[in-house]
């Protein structure tokens, strides 16, 4: 009995230990004082969230929305702040990068009509210290998003909720899954790129391959609101990109996008020779683990899990 207590002992400690290396791990390069004001932003942040998805006044969600950029401004800006990980922000979509290298905050604000506007910093990890890079949505005025590349002035905005880094040509580029609400009758989704170059950041690159010459810059899906969520995710043991196949609910209904739905088949971007690939037809057969990301319910509810 004695040997038995010794050994629970020495386990309490040992699990212990590691608890206080983890704590250790997870605020590494934070002041005790650094570390208090993230906490202490983090709790006004919480709530300013809050009321930007749930409150009913749009004068409200707006004034809460401003309040919190200035607060996470100020943390994103605090030493060792990029090791902070900003759990109970439920409503933020908070994505690092695969190399710790970047990460990308970004919310929204839903306007009186039910369309949104995006909101968005990225916060870099370099050599030299953190920098941080704010996001201005300037979806609506960008006509043809298909064939545009933009900086992060003139951003079409979304809310991120995956990035996949590949190589190509000496560059990496880095394509971001993400959700925006159109309108009242439709949803969108998108796959995007993000670059840095010299320093700047760039939205969009011409790397998807949807033809024999067609080449996009980004892809947007678009889909009637009454789709309870499209697919589109990442499988990682293929290295798949794999979304819902779309299509209108009749042949008249073609072009009109808010009465596009998924039809039960799935399509693919597939890497290769530096571009993704459109394949066609990917029908789920076990081979591929589909996943709803649910991101329009949480965009509503706040994001209860992050990828």
């Amino acid at each position: 009995m004695r040997y038995l207590s010794i050994s629970l002992f020495l386990l309490l400690f040992t699990f212990m230990n590691l608890s206080v290396i983890q704590a250790q791990d997870l605020i590494k390069g934070i002041s005790d004082q650094d570390l208090d004001s993230l906490k202490n932003l983090e709790i006004q942040m919480q709530g300013q969230a809050e009321q930007i998805i749930e409150c009913a006044d749009f004068s409200t969600r707006k004034t809460s929305c401003y309040s919190l950029i200035r607060n996470l401004v100020v943390a994103l800006n605090l030493p060792g702040s990029f090791n902070y990980p900003f759990d109970s922000l439920k409503q933020i979509s908070i994505v690092k990068s695969p190399d710790d290298k970047f990460r990308i905050f970004t919310w929204n604000l839903r306007n009186n009509d039910d369309s949104y506007r995006f909101y968005g910093a990225i916060q870099r990890n370099e050599k030299t210290g953190v920098t941080l890079i704010p996001l201005f949505d300037a979806g609506p005025l960008i006509k043809k998003p298909e064939d545009t590349t933009v900086d992060n002035n003139f951003w079409w905005g979304a809310l991120y909720y995956k990035i996949i880094p590949v190589n190509a040509k000496n560059e990496t580029y880095y394509t971001l899954l993400g959700w925006n609400g159109a309108s009242k009758k439709s949803n969108k989704k998108v796959i995007d790129v993000l670059r840095f170059q010299e320093g700047a950041v760039v939205f969009g690159a011409p790397i998807f391959k949807v033809g024999a010459t067609d080449i996009m810059t980004r892809v947007v899906f678009e889909y009637s609101n009454e789709v309870q969520n499209m697919v589109l995710t990442y499988e990682p043991e293929k290295k798949y990109i794999v979304f819902d196949h779309l299509a209108p609910i009749t042949q008249k209904a073609t072009g009109f996008y808010e009465l596009y739905y998924p039809d039960g088949s799935y399509d693919y971007f597939v890497f290769e020779k530096g571009l993704w690939n459109l394949k066609e037809m990917l029908f789920d057969n076990g081979t591929i683990k589909t996943r709803n990301d649910h991101i329009e319910e949480r965009t509503k509810k706040g994001i209860k899990d992050r990828k």
